[in-house]
């Protein structure tokens, strides 16, 4: 799937063998190190701590420097992608995300929290168990020096990682992190929205050299009866908290944005929908006419009638001409 002509890797066999002397250097001092300190830590606990973090230190610098010199292994042609915009089911866009970041994480620049919280869980125990075993089970506390050597190569590795993920690369720009899961209680939030009859995903979704990337991904729903001409974004932020919502009216060769009044003046997102809803409806019949399932639906959103209805004052339009 990969075409080497856009994307080039370089050999890490030099970076292996460089981590691997790293850690047995490491290993072997801390081990060492650690047999004297470690005799003396039930009356200065102090001594221990600071050189157990001493050796802890010394050691990542070097293994996250390495890490970043494998990240830059690579070297990437300029890349034309060819995006088409679509619109998915929630299920297949998680599928999609999942195989994407799968396919490219050596490539994007992510920060991995539970790698994050297992390195400062090793790093604690290091810490602590040697100091434990030679306090509490004296007659294996010859063992403690071999326990936190043992430590000192799972830490290594796991911050060997965390940074290999976190650092960027000259392909990063072009494979950007796509996280699915913000996403989720907008789209939800779309499905309980009375008017709309589908809520998934729209982004863009390009292929370029057997490569493939996902741009701009957002939630949107469909207004039922008026599929193809009216529609609802809902925007949320790296939490997943929905926070505002956008709606398009396609009439012809002009498009009409909506834009209902922002949660910080008092009204919420499940408010906008309501709103945004009305309107797109409201303004779709005003310039078309209604049929039987419009009118259903304005019945169900508690709109008078088809000759009354109207564009709740409180929405703000802003028509653009489409380059269609």
């Amino acid at each position: 799937m990969v075409s080497k002509e856009v994307v080039v890797y370089r050999s890490l066999l030099p970076y292996y063998a460089l981590v691997l002397v790293v850690l047995l250097i490491w290993i072997v001092a801390g081990e060492e190190l650690s047999q004297s300190v470690l005799l003396t830590a039930w009356s200065d606990p102090g001594g221990w701590f600071v050189l157990a973090a001493a050796v802890m230190a010394t050691m990542l610098a070097p293994l996250i420097l390495t890490s970043w010199r494998m990240k830059l292994q690579v070297s990437v042609s300029p890349i034309e992608w060819h995006l088409e915009e679509r619109e998915i089911e929630y299920g297949e866009f998680e599928h999609l995300a999942g195989d994407y970041t799968r396919a490219y994480s050596h490539l994007q620049s992510r920060f991995d929290i539970p790698l994050v919280l297992m390195a400062a869980a090793v790093a604690a125990i290091a810490l602590l168990l040697p100091l434990i075993i030679v306090e509490q089970f004296q007659q294996a506390s010859g063992w403690a020096p071999h326990v936190f050597a043992m430590l000192l190569m799972v830490l290594g590795l796991t911050v060997l990682r965390v940074a290999y993920m976190a650092l960027p690369n000259d392909a990063t720009p072009s494979f950007p992190l796509i996280k699915a899961r913000p996403l989720r209680a907008a789209v939800d939030l779309l499905r309980d929205t009375v008017g709309i009859s589908w809520a998934g995903i729209r982004l863009s979704i390009g292929e370029s050299a057997g490569y493939f990337t996902l741009r701009s991904p957002g939630a949107v729903g469909r207004i039922e009866g008026i599929e193809n001409s009216a529609w609802v974004e809902v925007q949320a932020d790296k939490l997943g908290v929905p926070f505002e919502a956008v709606a398009k009216v396609k009439l012809d060769s002009e498009e009409m944005k909506l834009v209902a009044p922002q949660a910080e003046n008092g009204t919420s997102i499940h408010n906008q929908l309501d709103e945004l809803v009305r309107s797109c409806i409201a303004e779709y019949v005003k310039a078309k006419g209604s049929d039987e399932i419009l009118d259903e639906v304005m019945a169900e959103l508690g709109m008078i009638s088809t000759a009354s209805t109207g564009t709740p004052d409180s929405v703000d339009r802003e028509k653009k001409e489409t380059n269609e």
